[in-house]
């Protein structure tokens, strides 16, 4: 005991005078320390984007250049993959492969695998249609598989 306080309160003491002084000079609480007002976050650059950029620069260093650079307003219209027109239990169980030995983990891998590839996000809009029918009996035959293991 120091001065009629335990060694304990001592140091609570001091902690607390301590964190009183960090206090007074620390920045107001609206700042964030170590970041300045220069601070610019990076943006992404798609990839169509970075290469039209690089096309452009080339143009501009050819000593004739071409009469007007390609357009990029021009879409073409899109292409269905092939795995996107089958739309029957029987192509789509063929294609999963689940049989009486396959383990919990691996439908999980069989179902994210399949979810990669065929996800109504992941397609282009006029697909996503034939995506979610694909989806909808993937996940049915998979949930039927789990619930018979």
């Amino acid at each position: 005991m120091l001065l009629g306080r335990s060694v304990f309160h001592s140091v609570l003491d001091r902690l607390k005078t301590e964190a009183d002084e960090r206090e007074e000079t620390t920045q107001p609480a609206h700042r964030i320390s170590g970041l300045n007002m220069s601070f610019a976050a990076a943006t992404a650059e798609t990839t169509r984007a970075r290469l039209r950029r690089l096309e452009l620069a080339y143009f501009d260093i050819l000593t004739d250049g071409p009469e007007a650079a390609p357009s990029d307003n021009v879409e073409s219209e899109p292409v269905m993959p092939p795995h996107l027109a089958v739309l029957e239990v029987a192509a789509i169980a063929a294609e999963l492969a689940i049989t009486p030995g396959t383990t919990i983990a691996e439908l999980s891998e069989k179902r994210r695998l399949f979810a990669r590839a065929n996800h109504p996000d992941c397609v282009h809009e006029a697909f996503r249609g034939n995506a979610t029918v694909r989806m909808t009996i993937a996940n049915q035959l998979i949930d039927m598989a789990l619930r018979q293991r």
